[in-house]
């Protein structure tokens, strides 16, 4: 497939995995259509350059199909946001459904039509299983809620053959800082309070979301990918192994465990997604010669830790896009004036003392904010200044444990990829474990406002 000035439909392509699929594809010169039922609150999210389509969940607006060389379904409610009600099991059904049905329609509507189409399905295929087999992509679906849901998923969507060649990939846990589990283990685990989980003997079928995304670009390049494969590493570890390696990296104990019990009183039906699985093989990948990045789970742990500078702590990260060149925006945050504007009013941040115009290297500052009413006095310094590619600023007095702030620039697609990384700790750890929640929702408040306001600034290029 000639990449080049070619366009893709990506449908849930703002999530963890269609953002990461979406940056790789621009990088390769594809245009991307993208379909959000919020035009205006994403034009200010999307880590890529794209075209925004507004929709309902339920028809495609024809503009969004035509003339595009392939389609990416990655749509569906979250399996583990809330507990399986009646009323949510049939919303994460519906869901996939729903948009399988809206493409079909779509497509039947076009004269002309996408040369692949890639269906993700999820490895809960196999849950429910009667045996303890191995599972590869001609094992039998298993039993229950989820093999249930991803049975009528794939059943859905193979009538879209009609149209294209269709691969379908069941995606196993998906390793990454930008979301899935990862994020939120690793709270758990960085606060001591991280265990392995029932007997530790299930299997963790775990794909670095680098390679993750490598599985979609090859099936959508390479004409001999067509029905299922699984999208999993082949280096699959127990629960007991996946504990034991995070426990190494932070505070939490190698010997802590959770008993099946206690998770199925919390989670309910939902704990299935804990203590269920079967050991999934991607012998389809494997076979067609698919050369994985990190097929051991060593490896990709360490390539993850890589962007880390203090792995012990917590992380938040965003990403944002803009149509601008680096030399271009660089100015506005090498300016220390530009500070007050990106920060929320609600905060009542104010320079107190410092550089009043330029920012550099080891310059200092002193602030004066207010967080939630609570007046409180910051200091920080600027440490790896690289102009055009790259600061960190560091608290070195004020109410974290430890912050860390790195503020990367990246070029893409003729514009630039801003991409902050927060490494963060709080006091009194692990009892503060209770106010990280409303911490995390503090920062993505801010980095929300943040993003709003440099795009309005700087301009932002999606249509």
């Amino acid at each position: 497939m000639n990449e080049h000035n070619k366009t893709i439909l990506v449908m849930g392509g703002s999530g963890f995995i269609g953002s990461a699929l979406c940056e790789r594809l621009a990088i390769m010169g594809y245009k991307i259509n993208l379909l959000t039922r919020s035009p205006d609150r994403l034009r200010l999210q999307v880590s890529f350059p794209c075209s925004l389509f507004a929709w309902n969940g339920k028809k495609i607006p024809a503009d969004a199909v035509k003339g595009v060389c392939a389609v990416v379904n990655l749509v569906g409610q979250g399996i583990a946001d809330k507990a399986w009600s009646k009323e949510y099991r049939k919303q994460i059904l519906d869901s996939r459904i729903d948009s399988v049905e809206a493409l079909y329609k779509a497509l039947e509507e076009q004269k002309d039509h996408p040369e692949v189409i890639i269906q993700a399905s999820a490895m809960g295929y196999y849950f429910g299983s009667s045996d303890h087999q191995e599972k590869v992509e001609d094992s039998e679906v298993g039993g229950g809620f989820l093999s249930e849901v991803c049975k009528a998923w794939e059943e859905s969507a193979k009538k879209l053959e009609k149209f294209s060649r269709l691969a379908r990939i069941r995606i196993g846990l998906v390793l990454g800082w930008e979301g899935g589990a990862l994020p939120q283990l690793w709270n758990l685990y960085s606060m001591g309070l991280g265990s392995s989980l029932g007997s530790g003997k299930q299997w963790m079928n775990w794909i670095h979301v680098k390679d993750l995304v490598g599985v979609f670009v090859t099936a959508l390049e390479d004409k001999s990918y067509s029905g299922p494969y699984n999208g999993v590493a082949p280096g699959n570890i127990s629960n007991k192994e996946f504990h034991k390696c995070l426990s190494e990296y932070t505070r939490s104990f190698s010997w802590l465990a959770a008993p099946s019990i206690s998770l199925k009183m919390i989670m309910g039906a939902r704990s299935s997604l804990l203590l269920d699985n079967y050991k999934v093989v991607p012998k389809k990948l494997e076979d067609a010669g698919f050369k994985f990045n990190f097929g051991k789970f060593n490896e990709a742990m360490t390539d993850l830790l890589s962007e880390r500078q203090n792995p012990k702590y917590h992380y938040f990260t965003c990403r944002q896009w803009l149509p601008k060149k680096i030399e271009e925006i660089w100015p506005f945050f090498a300016d220390a004036r530009n500070l007050e504007k990106i920060t929320p009013p609600w905060l009542k941040f104010k320079v107190v003392a410092g550089e009043p115009e330029s920012i550099g290297q080891d310059s200092s500052f002193k602030y004066a904010l207010k967080i939630h009413g609570l007046p409180i006095k910051w200091h920080s310094k600027i440490k790896a200044w690289i102009p055009n590619e790259q600061f960190t600023d560091i608290q070195t007095k004020g109410p974290y444990r430890l912050w860390s702030h790195r503020h990367l620039f990246h070029p893409l697609a003729g514009g630039t990829l801003m991409e902050d990384r927060v490494e963060y700790g709080l006091p009194f750890a692990p009892f503060s474990h209770v106010a990280l929640p409303f911490v995390q929702k503090d920062l993505n408040k801010i980095f929300s406002y943040r993003k709003k306001v440099i795009a309005d600034l700087l301009g932002n290029g999606n249509a």
